[in-house]
C-alpha cells in the first residue's frame, strides 16, 4: 500500500450560526504522500465549538492510528458551503470527501462514489435503516447520512391548561384547541403554521403526511398537487387559517418567527424540531413535546430531516476514504458531535446509547420517532430546484385556491424532473 499522507488545511470561515473560525493554510503532505481532503460545514456558535475543534480531533486521533495517512480539513459556513463547494469542483480542486446538506446533484453528475465502495459493512449496516434509504438514488446509496433532527408538536402547558383543553391528537382536536385558546385569550397565537420561505417544504410535509400525503409516489413521480395534499391544504385554510388561529399570513411567516414567538410565551402549539427546547428553556416556557397530530390521530411517523457525507471518485483515493469514514463513523466519534451540537444520531449504535444513558431525556421522545422517520425525496435531482419552488410560493396554497396553487408547482416540478432526465 502507498504512503499517503493528509495535511490539515483550515481557512477563515463564518460558522453556521455567526462564529468566524480561521486556521492556518496548510502545505504540502509527507515525503511525496498522497492527501485526503475533506471539506465540512461548521455547525458551530462560538470558538469552544467550532466544528474545527471536532475534525482536528478526530483526525489527530486517526492519524496515531494510521501512520501512512493525515487529513486535509476545511470548515465552511453553512451560508458559503455549497458554493464554494461548487466553485471547487468547477476548478478541478475536487474534495475527496464532502460534509454538507445535500447530495443527489454530486450523484447526477457522476462524481460519487456508492457507499458500498467507502464504508465498511459494519459501518454501513450501523446506520439507521430509515435514513441510510433516504441517501439512494435509483435503489443505490450514495449519500451517507451525518446528523439527523425530527418534528415532534410542541405545546405551552400553561396556555392549554388556561384554555381548558387536553393534548391534541387529531387535525379536529387542533382546531378546537385553538379555538378554545383564541376565545380564552390563553396566547397571542393559538396556532402557529410557518409556511414562509424559509421553511415552506417542511411545514407543508409534516402536515401532508398526516393526511397519507407527501411529495412524491412509490415510485418517485411528484405527487404534489394529489387529492390528500389538495384537502390538507383546503382544512388549514378552512380550519385554522380563515378562523384567525394562526399568523394572519403564513405564507410570510418564518419557522425563526414561530420558534421565537413560542419561546416568548405567544404560541400555543407547534410543529418543531429539538433546536426549539433550549429556546423554550430559555424563555422560562413550560413545554411538552407529543407526537404529530394527523388528520385521524396521532402519527407514528414524522418528518425526518439528516446532512450528509459523501465520497468523491476523482482523487481515486477509496481505501484511504474508506479508512477515514469507518473512523469517523464510530461510536466514541459520533456520539462525541451529536452531543457537542444537541443533534440526533444517524448510527444504531450511538442511538442506543443516546437512549439508555439518561442524560438526554430531552431528545428521548424524538429518538422514538427517528427509526421512522419520512423524508424528502432527496434522491432526486430535481428536488433542490423544486424545494425552492415550494419555498416561494407554496405557503399560498392556504391563502389562494389550494388546488391552484399545488397544480402549478405540480407543473413546475414534472417540467424541471423531464429537464433534469428523470
Amino acid at each position: 500500500m502507498r504512503k499517503s499522507t493528509i495535511r490539515i488545511l483550515t481557512a477563515c470561515a463564518v460558522g453556521a450560526l455567526g462564529l468566524t473560525a480561521c486556521g492556518d493554510d496548510g502545505g504540502g503532505g509527507d515525503g511525496g504522500a498522497t492527501t485526503i481532503k475533506l471539506v465540512a460545514a461548521d455547525y458551530g456558535d462560538k470558538a469552544s465549538n467550532a466544528s474545527k475543534v471536532y475534525w482536528d480531533d478526530v483526525v489527530k486521533r486517526f492519524e496515531a492510528k494510521n501512520k501512512d495517512i493525515k487529513v486535509d480539513v476545511q470548515v465552511i459556513n453553512w451560508n458559503d458551503i455549497d458554493t464554494k463547494v461548487k466553485t471547487m469542483i468547477q476548478g478541478g480542486n475536487v474534495p475527496d470527501i464532502l460534509q454538507t446538506g445535500g447530495y443527489a446533484d454530486k450523484v447526477a453528475d457522476d462524481l460519487l462514489y456508492e457507499a458500498d465502495e467507502v464504508l465498511s459493512p459494519k459501518t454501513k449496516s450501523n446506520l439507521i435503516e430509515s435514513f441510510a434509504k433516504a441517501g439512494e438514488v435509483d435503489g443505490t446509496q450514495y449519500g451517507i447520512p451525518f446528523v439527523s433532527s425530527a418534528r415532534l408538536m410542541f405545546y405551552n402547558k400553561e396556555v392549554l391548561d388556561k384554555a381548558g383543553v387536553e393534548v391534541p391528537q387529531s387535525w379536529d382536536d387542533v382546531a378546537a384547541a385553538a379555538q378554545k385558546i383564541k376565545d380564552k385569550k390563553a396566547a397571542e397565537i393559538p396556532y402557529a403554521l410557518p409556511l414562509g420561505p424559509e421553511e415552506t417544504q417542511g411545514e407543508s410535509m409534516i402536515w401532508e403526511i398526516g393526511n397519507g400525503g407527501g411529495y412524491t409516489d412509490a415510485e418517485g413521480n411528484y405527487t404534489i398537487d394529489s387529492a390528500q395534499n389538495v384537502e390538507t391544504f383546503e382544512w388549514l385554510k378552512e380550519n385554522l387559517v380563515d378562523p384567525g388561529l394562526t399568523y394572519e399570513n403564513p405564507a410570510t411567516t418564518d419557522r425563526k418567527t414561530a420558534f421565537a414567538d413560542f419561546a416568548a410565551g405567544k404560541v400555543g402549539m407547534l410543529n418543531g424540531h429539538p433546536t426549539l427546547i433550549q429556546m423554550a428553556k430559555d424563555g422560562g416556557v413550560d413545554y411538552e413535546v407529543a407526537p404529530i397530530p394527523g388528520k385521524d390521530g396521532p402519527l407514528d411517523s414524522t418528518l425526518g430531516v439528516a446532512d450528509w457525507m459523501m465520497a468523491f471518485k476523482d482523487g481515486g483515493k477509496q481505501e484511504e476514504i474508506k479508512k477515514f469514514l469507518d473512523f469517523a463513523y464510530s461510536k466514541e466519534n459520533t456520539l462525541k458531535f451529536d452531543e457537542m451540537y444537541n443533534l440526533m444520531p444517524v448510527t444504531t449504535d450511538t442511538l442506543e446509547e443516546m437512549q439508555s444513558s439518561g442524560k438526554h431525556k430531552d431528545l428521548e421522545p424524538f429518538f422514538e420517532v427517528l427509526p421512522a422517520a419520512q423524508f424528502y425525496p432527496l434522491g432526486s435531482t430535481s428536488w433542490d430546484v423544486v424545494s425552492a419552488e415550494i419555498k416561494k410560493s407554496g405557503g399560498k396554497a392556504v391563502s389562494d385556491d389550494p388546488s391552484k396553487v399545488l397544480g402549478e408547482l405540480q407543473q413546475k416540478a414534472e417540467d424541471t424532473a423531464a429537464d433534469m432526465g428523470e
